[in-house]
């Protein structure tokens, strides 16, 4: 199969604010079942994680929230920055291909823009997180030369009533 070429292209302020609704509302779906949280806690959570990383929205020095283009067709977004703690490391924040164009190359084409676009920008590694079950994004990350860095584990021990 040749390789899917994808345009990175500025969102509008309109398809940022659909954007960041999205991001948040499956973002908390993920801290609701990795953490128990409540449907509420977790919307919170999502919001304010999201809002303190780009104060600024879709013009928030050192990151970059942007459409994922082939042609004249958005097929997905991809945010990516600084990562805050290691210099000179650009880090994928949230990485989406559009179900209807899941399959077709364009994870990794966006994955391989990212990495030019992070090289040009100064840094001289890209880190990204994923989530075990996720097998079809943890292959494609290894064939991209990504190793893993770091295991996060959680053990769900319940609550106690009462306390």
């Amino acid at each position: 199969m040749a390789p899917t070429e994808v345009r990175l292209t500025q969102m509008t302020d309109e398809q940022f604010d659909e954007w960041r609704s999205e991001h948040e509302r499956s973002y908390a779906e993920t801290l609701s079942s990795r953490y128990g949280l409540t449907a509420e806690e977790a919307q919170r959570l999502a919001q304010n994680e999201v809002r303190t990383a780009l104060p600024g929205g879709r013009v928030t020095p050192g990151m970059h929230v942007l459409n994922v283009t082939h042609g004249d067709d958005v097929v997905g977004t991809l945010w990516w920055g600084a990562h805050s703690s290691r210099p000179r490391t650009a880090y994928v924040y949230d990485i989406v291909i559009r179900p209807t164009h899941r399959g077709r190359g364009f994870g990794r084409a966006t994955m391989i823009a990212a990495e030019n676009e992070a090289r040009t920008s100064g840094a001289d590694s890209l880190g990204l997180s994923v989530t075990v079950s996720n097998d079809a994004a943890r292959r494609l990350y290894d064939s991209l030369g990504f190793v893993a860095a770091s295991l996060s584990m959680t053990k769900s021990i319940g609550r106690q009533h009462g306390r």
